[in-house]
């Protein structure tokens, strides 16, 4: 007999609710553990009983020393439950793991926040709630860190989104919640971005397939190993707004392209997309990519059209609804791109498509070495390393056949523009992995998208299809169950499993020593180390830097690395008062007289063993006029200002890294340079430069 009130109860829209809340709740509860380590407690029971269990065994061996071992290692084991019950061992597993996370939180019992980055986007979002914008300065309308780049300080890049609609909840939130440090609401923030970007992940695949299926792409890609420690607590960082952006032109576009002649509501959603292209250009430095993807998937999808046998007429009238709905896009696109972030859309796409293409190589477009090869987070991705990211290989091979069994199921239907842009979205991130293995975190949005409609056709087929006999119904309905079973269970299990391993790079003895500095350094004393460190040197000393994680270029980690591996003290002070005088302008200004790059730079080399009247001797002879010498050797010979180098032994492990950036081997670059050269011309260059 059915209640009256079931049928209320268990309404479609109450059963969507409840599967985006349990989406939401198992995607916060893994992307807490950072806040409280709970592998910590487990860790600290584990030491407290073995403790104890070395006590009683000392004991009874002391008390019977005869006894039989078998006997007295189950009276040990008896102890040991007994033991554990009592309040006295939940107050030493409490006190051990206190003493476990103490080097990771500050005085206040509060987490570091994660990695490097997110310390120089604090800084950033700080700058936006105390100044209005993420310098530290403004100079004619641009807008400076004078914290980066040290002396000279760094313009800030126009990607400022985050920063801005940080500072706005932080606002929002401290009307209400006053006295609470930005750093640790900035620590719990990230949560806020994941249950906005899964909540549109999930009506947006709900509009293409069931809510059962949406349920699966929406845990498929919350779960995924690489976004959970990309989004978690503490993780304050770009990746899940550079998520978000994709995500609503897709679906903006997609509702534009379905719009069935309806050009008003064509108009509408194309200039919504257009709108958040032009947001995403506010984002995330990698925008350009789903602008060439949908761009491509609309010219795939009418030149596709007209190879098909299909009548004429509706060809015509889609293709012209398709073309009038990406030239509208495109032409908002430049629009809002110029209007939010300031910038050329169609120079800077090409600008970063030519810079993306060197991506994973060591060599760079410039003379000087890729220091994105050295970044772990940069380097190339394995098909092993894929599916390793994406749960399993039985998961990723599945997700994989997802993809081509929609594909050709639905290529040619209502929903294709969404289909094609998902599946060039899949081989462009693919690709993109397999130069840089952070963009594996892109590749899970299209993978689990078509597993998600996978999941929905199997559920539909075993409906349809096998209704009439009972027996195959009944087999089938159990073998879809266990695979729904099994990708609950992994995904699950994959996600807390990776939570439990995340600890921050920061640790108290880290955090003392940038305290002292702060306290006992001049305020405008300049911090040598390698770049790592800077973001950290910014943020918690408030002092300026030679380099960091935005600013890591090839110049500067070149000469920085070349400090530390010279053998000749004098080499390296020579080298480390042009850092500090000038940053990377040194050469800059050389390279305007001695055009040649690669000449330059051993003119340059030259300079670093010479005194001052020697450089001067030299520089004249290439012609370099008088004040322009004089800043080349005031960079060189000029005492800085107060500067500090700091080491760390963390530095030993990153000494590979060190050691390919400082023996860069400009010889073979040229080499390389001039590979269309005649080998004659080659020859002669390597005799009149590098004395070959």
């Amino acid at each position: 007999m059915k209640l009256p009130y079931q049928k209320r109860i268990f309404t479609p829209q109450n059963i969507s609710f409840l599967l985006l809340f349990f989406c939401l709740s198992i995607s916060i509860y893994v992307r807490l553990a950072p806040a409280y380590f709970p592998q910590a407690k487990a860790q600290a029971q584990r030491i407290i009983t073995h403790r104890m269990q070395l006590k009683t065994a000392a004991a009874m061996e002391q008390k019977y020393p005869g006894y039989n071992e078998r006997a007295k290692e189950k009276i040990v084991e008896d102890i040991i439950k007994e033991e554990q019950k009592k309040k006295e061992f939940k107050g030493l597993v409490r006190q051990e793991y206190r003493k476990l996370i103490r080097p990771y939180q500050d005085k206040d019992g509060h987490t570091y926040l994660l990695e490097l980055d997110p310390y120089q986007w604090m800084r950033n979002t700080e700058n936006v709630v105390r100044f209005g914008h993420p310098g530290t300065e403004k100079k004619e309308n641009k807008i400076y860190d004078t914290y980066m780049l040290a002396p000279k300080g760094l313009e800030v890049v126009p990607i400022q989104f985050l920063f801005f609609c940080s500072a706005f909840f932080y606002k929002i939130y401290s009307f209400f919640f006053q006295h609470t440090p930005l750093v640790h609401f900035l620590f719990y923030l990230p949560l806020v971005y994941v249950s906005i970007f899964l909540t549109l992940l999930y009506f947006f695949s709900r509009r293409f397939f069931s809510r059962w299926g949406a349920f699966f792409t929406t845990l498929f890609v919350g779960l995924s190993e690489i976004f959970v420690l990309r989004s978690c607590v503490g993780w304050f960082d770009y990746d899940t707004l550079s998520m978000t952006m994709p995500l609503l032109i897709v679906w903006c576009l997609s509702l534009a392209f379905t719009s069935k002649g309806n050009w008003k509501r064509l108009i509408f959603y194309a200039l919504c997309a257009s709108f958040f292209q032009g947001l995403y250009t506010f984002t995330w430095i990698g925008w350009w990519f789903i602008f060439l993807i949908v761009i491509a998937a609309v010219v795939f999808i009418t030149l596709n059209n007209y190879l098909i046998a299909q009548p004429r007429e509706r060809v015509n009238r889609e293709s012209i609804l398709n073309i009038a709905g990406i030239l509208i896009f495109f032409a908002g696109s430049i629009f809002f791109c110029f209007l939010i972030s300031g910038g050329n859309l169609i120079k800077d796409f090409f600008t970063l498509l030519k810079d993306n293409l060197y991506l994973g190589d060591s060599a760079s477009k410039s003379i000087w070495p890729n220091v994105s090869y050295t970044i772990s987070e940069l380097q190339a991705a394995s098909i092993r390393t894929i599916s390793n990211s994406l749960y399993n290989k039985s998961i990723a091979v599945l997700s994989v056949a997802s993809l081509v069994w929609i594909y050709f199921k639905e290529r040619r239907g209502e929903n294709k523009f969404v289909i094609y842009s998902m599946v060039f979205w899949t081989v462009f991130m693919t690709y993109a992995s397999f130069k840089a293995v952070r963009f594996i975190l892109y590749l899970a949005i299209p993978l689990g998208f078509f597993l998600g409609w996978a999941i929905h056709e199997m559920g539909s087929l075993i409906r349809r299809k096998f209704s009439y006999n009972r027996k195959i119904r009944l087999f089938c309905v159990a073998a879809f169950a266990f695979l729904l079973s099994y990708l609950i269970t992994v995904m699950i299990t994959t996600g807390i499993k990776k939570s439990r391993t995340i600890y921050p790079m920061l640790n108290n003895e880290w955090a003392n020593t940038l305290s002292y500095l702060k306290d006992n350094t001049p305020q405008d004393a300049i911090l040598n180390s390698w770049w790592d460190f800077g973001d950290w040197f910014k943020a918690l000393a408030h002092r300026r830097v030679i380099f960091d994680g935005q600013s890591q270029k090839g110049f500067l980690a070149y000469w920085m690395a070349r400090a530390m591996l010279s053998t000749d003290e004098q080499e390296s002070i020579r080298i480390l008062k042009m850092l500090n005088n000038a940053s990377d302008t040194t050469f800059s200004v050389l390279s305007r007289y001695v055009r040649d790059p690669f000449l330059a730079e051993r003119l340059l080399e030259r300079l670093l063993f010479l005194d001052r009247e020697g450089g001067e001797k030299i520089l004249k002879q290439y012609k370099v006029p008088p004040s322009a010498i004089v800043v080349i050797l005031d960079d060189l010979h000029k005492r800085p200002g107060a500067a500090y180098f700091i080491v760390d032994k963390s530095m030993l492990v990153k000494m590979g890294s060190i050691s390919f950036l400082g023996n860069w081997d400009f010889k073979r670059v040229f080499a390389a340079h001039n590979i269309n050269s005649p080998e004659a011309e080659v020859r002669k260059g390597l005799e009149d430069i590098f004395s070959l």
